[in-house]
């Protein structure tokens, strides 16, 4: 397993894989195996399988915005 969330800085983009989504409004995410539950404040409905690119936008605690850029 590759431990991504500890080396992420604000402004970072990520991909995540959608491993599940409780509901319309909380995912599992894996960051290359680190598993995350994010909250998903869009208006966007995100299934298991989806690759999502998310933007930190704080550390400490942890959160995600989509990105709505282009990922690399």
């Amino acid at each position: 397993m590759k431990f991504t969330i500890p080396k992420l800085k604000v402004g970072d983009v990520v991909n995540a894989d959608v491993v599940e989504a409780l509901g319309s409004d909380t995912l599992i995410v894996s960051f290359n195996g680190d598993l995350v539950r994010v909250a998903n404040e869009s208006p966007r409905h995100f299934e298991k399988g989806h690759r999502i690119p998310l933007q930190v936008a704080t550390t400490r605690p942890l959160s995600f915005k989509l990105f709505r850029g282009r990922v690399a």
